[in-house]
């Protein structure tokens, strides 16, 4: 049997080839894709800028896939030695390939999809367990910190959401979207500015005479990790949460000496991926403290792979994108 499989070909170009439908192998399940959310870290290897790490040296190999890794789907086969699944259970899993008709996941990748959340809510699953880790345990963000966020795609939305979910009173929220800065709004951060108009740091001094105690970039672009580095107080931890795809040429290291700051690499370890943090992710999901109908705003068919990612990677529009692979 055949399915479609998506694959970037060339820069800007995705592909969908006609290929075997893969078969389950010992602690495996084959899936019938659903959805699938687009991840930012894609987004290099479809615009051309990198296919590996470290995506600052510009090492891009075509064709690149198959790819795709934050689905949900249903069980259609078993493999041997698999225990508490059953084919019609409903999953969200990790695995590489998922933009397709169907995907094989390892059993401990995945987990069930609890009743009353949908294919689409439970695509969101990585992403907020990632942001889980990084408030919760990185940052260990408590109800005392005032905290900077700059960025506000579904990375910095979520993390919003989690530190709100932390307990935290005072978020400051920066982005050059308006669209965005709304949503910010709506989700509870206290104050938000568009870099592109306003003093970044005369809005974060309004509401943090000396700083904020945490100040996390998202997007890993040069001015954007200025603004957070400068927005710190003295002591203050900074979480960069943004993979670069250049050099960071006036990164202001002498800012990190003299205000004794601690920066922490926020690229998740591949414990964050145990199913542990996606069971989080979906309690959260569940009891609505993710505001999933926010986070989620465009969805395409699998057919039109090729215009969600330029939606979400060149015209940048709304926040998290999906590509629905079947009914």
């Amino acid at each position: 049997m055949k399915m479609l499989q998506a694959i970037i070909s060339s820069p800007k170009i995705i592909e969908l080839k006609q290929v075997e439908v893969p078969r389950p192998k010992d602690g495996e399940v084959l899936i019938k894709m659903k959805c699938n959310a687009v991840c930012g870290s894609e987004f290099s290897a479809f615009l051309g800028h990198a296919t590996a790490n470290p995506y600052y040296l510009g090492i891009a190999k075509y064709p690149y896939g198959p790819f795709g890794h934050e689905g949900t789907g249903e069980i259609v086969e078993l493999g041997q030695g698999v225990n508490g699944f059953h084919i019609g259970d409903r999953i969200a899993g990790m695995d590489i390939g998922s933009y397709a008709g169907y995907c094989i996941v390892p059993v401990e990748s995945m987990i069930k999809i609890p009743d009353g959340i949908t294919y689409q809510e439970a695509s969101l699953v990585t992403t907020v367990g990632e942001t889980y880790w990084v408030i919760n345990e990185l940052l260990k963000i408590n109800s005392e910190d005032t905290v900077f966020i700059s960025g506000m795609g579904s990375t910095g939305l979520l993390l919003l959401e989690q530190a709100r979910n932390a307990g935290v009173k005072k978020i400051i929220c920066a982005d050059l979207n308006e669209y965005r800065i709304k949503l910010a709004k709506e989700l509870g951060s206290t104050l938000s500015v568009n870099p592109a108009g306003e003093d970044v740091q005369a809005v974060v001094k309004s509401l943090a005479d000396n700083g904020v105690s945490v100040s996390i970039d998202t997007t890993g672009v040069e001015q954007s990790i200025v603004n957070a580095v400068k927005a710190a107080a003295k002591f203050a931890k900074v979480g960069l949460f943004g993979r670069p795809i250049k050099p960071i040429k006036d990164f202001m290291i002498e800012d990190l000496f003299h205000n004794m700051l601690t920066v922490y690499g926020a690229k998740c370890r591949p414990e964050v991926y145990d199913v542990k943090y996606a069971k989080k992710a979906i309690e959260l999901i569940g009891k609505k403290k993710i505001h999933s109908d926010k986070i989620i705003s465009h969805e395409f068919t699998l057919e039109k792979i090729q215009e969600a990612f330029e939606s979400a990677a060149i015209k940048k529009e709304g926040i998290k994108v999906l590509v629905k692979c079947s009914d």
